[in-house]
């Protein structure tokens, strides 16, 4: 529903306002009402969320599974050290807990990109830098 601050903007008769707003009105009404029943035209009703993010992937590990976007900036990622991570431990030990896909996660591109923040399952994250 317009509020009426909003149809008062619409005045172009200065000199009888409330045809104008009564206008407005219907023009608002009409178009939202045929609006409703367009197939092909993406309107207000049909189109998707802004925050969409494409819902959930099937992959094994759950961190595979979203499917994030970020947003704002890009900035340069720091590289970590091989020699420090857990995963060589549970590699060398024949952990029941070591998978490839761990691996691949942990040893994957050392060069990571930085975002301000992202949208994931229609939410909004903002990072710390904000």
């Amino acid at each position: 529903m317009m509020l009426l601050g909003e149809l008062k903007k619409s005045v172009r008769n200065r000199a009888k306002p409330e045809g104008s707003i009564i206008e407005a009105w219907v023009q608002y009404e009409s178009l939202t009402f045929c609006g409703m029943y367009l197939k092909d035209v993406e309107t207000a009703f049909n189109r998707p969320q802004r925050n969409n993010d494409g819902g959930m992937r099937k992959e094994k590990l759950s961190v595979f599974a979203q499917s994030a976007r970020p947003f704002g900036d890009p900035g340069r990622g720091e590289s970590f050290s091989r020699n420090d991570m857990e995963v060589n431990k549970l590699k060398s030990s024949n952990s029941p807990t070591y998978s490839d896909e761990l691996y691949n996660l942990a040893f994957g591109p050392i060069r990571a990109e930085l975002f301000s923040g992202c949208y994931i399952n229609a939410l909004n994250f903002w990072g710390c830098t904000r």
